[in-house]
């Protein structure tokens, strides 16, 4: 049987071009507003058009904000003691890593997670990350950013992982 309908025949054109493909909640966003950004900048360029932004996309920098906030809960006593004069953001987070071994078990268990979760978006979206995040690597949070929050087509498996 032929699909006629087409919504039908779309399914089926899709499902012969390859691999389905998802666009992450923010990427028409930071496709529009935040364009040539580096990861770390995302979330700030966002936020700066969050009256703009999709509803989508609001909700995916709300989980971006609670995840920081989440971490200067669990490492404020470490980044006050071996980071005092540390920025906050990626700075920081390059700062708490050089300390791993004198951490707080807290703040240990919050970077390693981090760690975990982006190595396993490095591996789920490894074509993704290699065309689209070039330069980053796991373990400070900014290959989840890149690919979750970036102007980035990613793969069903890769979107299911983020």
């Amino acid at each position: 049987m032929t699909p006629t309908h087409p919504i039908a025949l779309a399914a089926v054109l899709a499902a012969l071009s390859g691999p389905a493909r998802a666009e992450p909640p923010c990427a028409a966003d930071a496709k529009r507003f935040c364009a040539g950004k580096a990861p770390a900048e995302l979330v700030s360029c966002l936020q700066a058009h969050r009256p703009d932004l999709a509803p989508a996309c609001v909700a995916r920098v709300e989980r971006v904000l609670v995840f920081f906030q989440s971490a200067a809960t669990a490492c404020k006593p470490d980044a006050f003691e071996f980071c005092s004069g540390i920025g906050p953001g990626l700075p920081m987070v390059d700062c708490l890593l050089a300390k791993q071994g004198k951490l707080t078990q807290i703040c240990q268990q919050f970077l390693d997670s981090a760690r975990a979760r982006d190595e396993s978006v490095q591996k789920a979206c490894r074509d993704e990350v290699s065309r689209s995040c070039p330069g980053v690597s796991p373990g400070r949070g900014e290959v989840w950013m890149c690919l979750g929050l970036g102007a980035v087509d990613v793969s069903e498996a890769c979107a299911a992982t983020l």
